[in-house]
């Protein structure tokens, strides 16, 4: 945080758990009223005050998705250019995989041969996140700030049939489809986060439980969904499993970090997410059943940003790069 030299303008970043684009914003002392310095898809870490001008360091990604078997993820290959800037990446029924790509300040949703043919889902100046498939494959859920705040959109596979299953009035995320074809979805209301489920048609949501919770993540048996859980005692959120027919919480893994994508593993009760240490990530597992925890990868550099299990098939998809850091100058009208 950084006060300029008027003496009465506040410049900081601002992210969220929900939200993690960290966008500069200047608040006024004076009118007690913030506005957005920057609107890119880029990351702002801290601002410093340059005269009327401000200093800051940009993060921005340079990634590229890649594919590996399960049963020997070192001998992952990538699909995609070794620059581009891919936040995530799910599997199709058919073996192709979704991504969000941000370009030219949008983040739109993309379908991904193994070839690295590209075919684009959705269009237009706003972002696009969080995809989830539906079972078969003919559907894709995505959160998406083209109504004004974050609401769940959903697409046709072929990207024709854009429509909104939420109203976006306050904050909706994370969309994840469970085998029956309903979507269950963070919302955000009165300050809290609740897991709330709809149909694939829209129609009446409901809300799951009444614990504070988001971005929930449902097995493929559907009898079980991974979300991050306020944890009534501490007070603090932990990634948690629940049973999902009961709604009752079987327990949280505090060692998991809450930055990183969980995701089951197929075909077995496990927790999968990516640990970061010196520098470079790898992936983790914990089978419910032992509860000890072992490693998936063991790479010697670079950053997973995003990972998933196909459906259908023994592969891992990830997207993997570099966060790159850059020192600018942002010039502020007098």
């Amino acid at each position: 945080m950084s006060l300029l030299n008027d003496g009465q303008t506040l410049v900081f970043p601002v992210t969220t758990p929900e939200n993690p684009t960290a966008e500069l914003v200047q608040f006024s002392l004076k009118t007690l009223r913030s506005k957005a310095i920057t609107s890119d898809l880029a990351k702002y870490q801290n601002a410093y005050s340059a005269g009327t001008d401000i200093v800051t360091v940009r993060q921005h990604r340079l990634s590229s998705v890649w594919i590996a078997p399960v049963s020997a993820p070192a001998s992952a290959t990538p699909v995609t250019e070794p620059a581009g800037h891919y936040d995530s990446v799910v599997w199709a029924s058919d073996g192709t995989l979704i991504s969000n790509i941000a370009e030219d300040g949008r983040e739109n949703l993309w379908r991904l041969s193994r070839s690295g043919a590209r075919q684009q889902l959705t269009s237009g100046p706003f972002i696009d996140a969080y995809p989830s498939v539906s079972p078969g494959g003919s559907q894709i859920a995505f959160a998406t700030n083209r109504a004004g705040g974050w609401s769940i959109w959903t697409t046709s596979a072929d990207g024709h049939a854009t429509q909104p299953l939420t109203s976006g009035q306050l904050l909706d995320q994370s969309p994840s489809f469970a085998p029956d074809g309903t979507i269950l979805y963070g919302h955000q209301a009165d300050g809290r986060f609740h897991i709330w489920r709809t149909g694939r048609a829209g129609g009446s949501p409901v809300q799951v439980m009444d614990t504070p919770a988001y971005f929930p993540a449902v097995s493929a048996s559907g009898t079980h969904m991974i979300c991050r859980m306020l944890d009534k005692n501490s007070g603090k959120w932990q990634v948690a499993v629940v049973d999902l027919p009961g709604l009752k919480e079987i327990k949280k893994y505090p060692m998991i970090p809450l930055d990183t994508q969980v995701k089951w593993f197929p075909r077995e009760m496990a927790l999968t997410w990516v640990r970061v240490r010196n520098g470079v990530s790898n992936i983790r597992k914990l089978p419910l059943a032992t509860g000890l925890e072992e490693p998936v990868t063991d790479f010697r550099d670079g950053t997973i940003f995003s990972l998933d299990w196909s459906p259908t098939t023994p592969e891992l998809a990830m997207v993997r790069g570099i966060a790159a850091s850059d020192v600018i100058l942002i010039r502020r009208a007098n």
